[in-house]
C-alpha cells in the first residue's frame, strides 16, 4: 500500500460517515451534495487507484468536497460486473471499515446501479451483503420533485465545482456524461427500506440513449 493509501486509510478509521462507490466520480455524481455538507465524510472508491489521470481528479474532488477517501485498484471492467476474485479483494478491504464501531453510515449505489451500471450494482449487493446494520445504509437515488441547485445552493456550487474536475465543463461534456450531470441535480439519498427507483424520471434524462431503463 502507498504512503498515500496508508495516510488515507487512517484516515478512514476515524470517519462517522462512509460513501462506497465503483468508479471515481460516483461518489461527487451521485453523492456530492451530502459530502459537501460535512459530517466527517470519508469515501472509499473501488477502482482505477493506478490511473493517475482519475486518481489526481480524485484528490482535487475530495478536497473540494472537505472530505478524506482512497482509491483501491480493482479491475474496472467497464460494462462487465467484477469476478468472485474482484469481490472478495473488495469484501475483506470495505467489511471492517463500513462495520467500525464508530460509523454511523453508510452510502452506496442502489440496487438498480442508478441507470443500471453492472459495476454499481455489484458494490450495491456487496456492500449491503457486508452491512451489519442495514439501519445504517442509505442508497443513492433521486428525486424529481428536488433539485440541488436550488435547495441546497452551496453544496451544489462545491459539488459542481468537483464535477469538473472529472468531466469538464457541461458545455464541454459527451452525451453520456451530460445525462449524468442531469441526473445528479436530483440526488436525493434514502435509506434502504425507503428505495423506490425513480424510472419516470431516469426514462426521460436518458431518453435516445443508449441506456435503456426497464
Amino acid at each position: 500500500m502507498s504512503f498515500r493509501n496508508r495516510r488515507a486509510l487512517k484516515a478512514l478509521r476515524t470517519c462517522t460517515h462512509l460513501m462506497v462507490v465503483a468508479h471515481p466520480d460516483d461518489e461527487t455524481l451521485w453523492g456530492g451534495v451530502q459530502l459537501a455538507e460535512g459530517n466527517n465524510w470519508g469515501v472509499i472508491c473501488s477502482t482505477n487507484g493506478k490511473n493517475r489521470a482519475r486518481a489526481n481528479a480524485f484528490v482535487k474532488a475530495m478536497k473540494i468536497l472537505g472530505c478524506c477517501g482512497i482509491m483501491l485498484d480493482v479491475a474496472d471492467r467497464r460494462e462487465h460486473p467484477p469476478t468472485n476474485d474482484d469481490l472478495e479483494e473488495l469484501a475483506a478491504f470495505i467489511g471492517p471499515l463500513i462495520n467500525g464501531p464508530g460509523v454511523v453510515q453508510v452510502v452506496t449505489h442502489g440496487p438498480d446501479g442508478e441507470y443500471g451500471h453492472p459495476m454499481h450494482i455489484a458494490i450495491s449487493e456487496l456492500v449491503t451483503r457486508l452491512m451489519r446494520n442495514v439501519d445504517s445504509l442509505y442508497y443513492f437515488n433521486f428525486s424529481e420533485t428536488q433539485d440541488a441547485r436550488v435547495l441546497k445552493p452551496r453544496a451544489w456550487n462545491l459539488k459542481e465545482s468537483a464535477i469538473v474536475r472529472y468531466l469538464g465543463q457541461p458545455s464541454e461534456m459527451v452525451d453520456s456524461d451530460r445525462r449524468h450531470y442531469l441526473l445528479s441535480m436530483h440526488e436525493a439519498p434514502v435509506q434502504v427500506a425507503d428505495y423506490v427507483r425513480p424510472k419516470a424520471l431516469l426514462r426521460a434524462i436518458y431518453a435516445g440513449s443508449e441506456v435503456t431503463i426497464t
